[in-house]
C-alpha cells in the first residue's frame, strides 16, 4: 500500500525534487540516445539500398535490347524494369521498396520509397523512418572504337611482331570474347597498323595501313600484317614520335558525326625516339649521342620524306595529345630490363591517359596484350550515374 505522506514529504524535500527531475530527464535522454541508434540503422539501410539501386540502374540502362523481340518502346521499358528489379534483388534482399520509373530519350530515372522500423523512437510515437532515394543514369551513347597498332619494326623487335602476326586472324575475336567475359558488348572495331623504322637510315621508314573493319575484314587485316618484317633501324633512336603522330591523326572512314569515337593506340618499342626538331640540338640531343654512341651528324637535318606538320618540341607535342581527349595509349617499351629513362617515354609518364608497361616488349604475352586492350575498352565504355 502506497505511503502518500512519505511521497509528499519526498517531493517537498530538495534532494527528492532533484531525484525526481533527474528521473524525468532520463526519459528524453534515453529516447534521444536510442533515437540516434535508430537513425544510424536507417542511414545504414539507406546506403545499402543506394548501392544496390545504382548497380541495378546501371545494368538497366546498359543492357542491350533485342529490338526484334521487344519491338516498341513500351516493351523495351518493361524489359529494362525487369533487369533493374532482378539486379536490385540480387544486391539487396532485406526489403522490397516501392519503385517509380521515369523514362526519357536520354536515360532512365528511378525513385525508391521504403521505411525502416524504429525501436526506441517508437516510444515517442515515431514508428518508422523513411528511406527515399532518387537516381538517374544516361543511356550509353552509341560508340565506335578505333585501335591503332604501332610496331617498332627495327631488327630487334622480331619476336613481338611474329607473335601478333601469328594471332592476327583472331585478334578482334579475342578482344570481343574478353569483353563479353567482363560484360561489355561491342560488335566491331576498326583497326589500323603502323610500323616504323628510322627516317634518317631506312628507305621505307613508315608503313601505314588503312583501317580494317573487324571482324568482318579479318582476313584482309591478317594479310596486311603478314609482310611486316623486323629489320633495319640503324642506330638506337627510331622514328617513334612520327609514328605516334600518324596514329593521332588517323580517322576511320566509318566515323559518323553523331557517334562518339574512342581510340586506343598500342605502341611497342625497345628504343628511344629521335628528338623533335628544336630538341635535336639541345643538351638532350648531346646526352643521346653520348649514350647511343652511333648518332650520325646529319640528324640535325630532316630528310626529304620527313612528314610535315610534326611538332618541333615535346611541349608542343603534349598540346596535341591533350586535345585527343578520347584517346588512350598503351606504351610497351624497354630493353633487357632497361628503358625506364628512354626519351621521350620517360617524359611522357606525366601525361594523362597513357599506361606505361616497362620491360622488354618482346616478352609481352599475347593474352596479356588482349587483356590490356579489353580492360581499356571497358574503362572507356563505362556508363555513369548523372546524379
Amino acid at each position: 500500500m502506497l505511503n502518500f505522506k512519505f511521497i509528499a514529504s519526498f517531493c517537498r524535500n530538495q534532494n527528492g525534487q532533484i531525484s525526481i527531475m533527474m528521473a524525468l530527464l532520463l526519459i528524453p535522454m534515453a529516447i534521444l540516445l536510442g533515437g540516434a541508434l535508430d537513425v544510424a540503422l536507417n542511414f545504414n539501410q539507406t546506403s545499402k539500398q543506394q548501392h544496390a539501386l545504382d548497380i541495378a540502374l546501371l545494368a538497366a540502362v546498359s543492357t542491350k535490347i533485342d529490338e526484334q523481340k521487344y519491338r516498341n518502346k513500351t516493351a523495351q521499358k518493361g524489359y529494362r524494369k525487369q533487369v533493374f528489379q532482378k539486379m536490385f534483388k540480387l544486391n539487396y534482399a532485406t526489403s522490397s521498396p516501392e519503385f517509380t520509373f521515369e523514362f526519357s530519350d536520354k536515360g532512365m530515372k528511378v525513385s525508391s520509397r521504403d521505411k525502416t522500423k524504429t525501436t526506441i523512437l517508437s516510444l515517442a510515437n515515431i514508428k518508422s523512418l523513411g528511406v527515399n532515394i532518387n537516381a538517374m543514369a544516361i543511356y550509353p551513347k552509341e560508340t565506335m572504337f578505333e585501335i591503332v597498332l604501332i610496331f617498332d619494326a627495327t631488327g630487334s623487335m622480331g619476336r613481338i611482331i611474329s607473335n601478333v602476326k601469328r594471332n592476327a586472324i583472331n585478334f578482334t575475336d579475342d578482344i570481343l570474347t574478353s569483353l563479353t567475359d567482363i560484360d561489355v558488348k561491342l560488335d566491331n572495331i576498326d583497326t589500323k597498323v603502323i610500323s616504323y623504322k628510322d627516317y634518317w637510315v631506312d628507305s621505307n621508314p613508315m608503313f601505314l595501313s588503312k583501317f580494317y573493319h573487324l571482324p568482318v575484314e579479318k582476313s584482309q587485316f591478317a594479310a596486311i600484317i603478314n609482310p611486316i618484317r623486323a629489320s633495319g633501324g640503324g642506330d638506337l633512336p627510331e622514328s617513334g614520335l612520327e609514328a605516334l603522330k600518324f596514329a593521332l591523326d588517323a580517322k576511320s572512314p566509318s566515323r559518323k558525326p553523331d557517334i562518339k569515337t574512342n581510340k586506343i593506340i598500342v605502341l611497342w618499342t625497345d628504343a628511344e625516339a629521335i628528338p623533335l626538331k628544336n630538341q635535336r640540338k639541345s643538351a638532350m640531343d648531346k646526352r643521346l649521342i653520348t649514350t647511343s654512341g652511333t648518332w650520325a651528324p646529319w640528324y640535325r637535318y630532316a630528310p626529304r620524306n620527313y612528314p610535315s606538320g610534326m611538332p618541333q618540341t615535346l611541349n608542343a607535342y603534349k598540346k596535341l595529345w591533350d586535345k585527343a581527349k578520347n584517346t588512350r595509349l598503351l606504351l610497351f617499351y624497354g630493353k633487357r630490363g632497361q628503358g625506364k629513362n628512354f626519351y621521350p617515354w620517360k617524359q611522357m609518364k606525366k601525361w594523362e591517359r597513357i599506361k606505361h608497361i616497362i620491360g622488354n616488349p618482346n616478352n609481352i604475352d599475347y593474352s596479356d596484350l588482349i587483356e590490356e586492350i579489353a580492360e581499356t575498352i571497358a574503362e572507356m565504355s563505362k556508363t555513369h550515374l548523372s546524379e
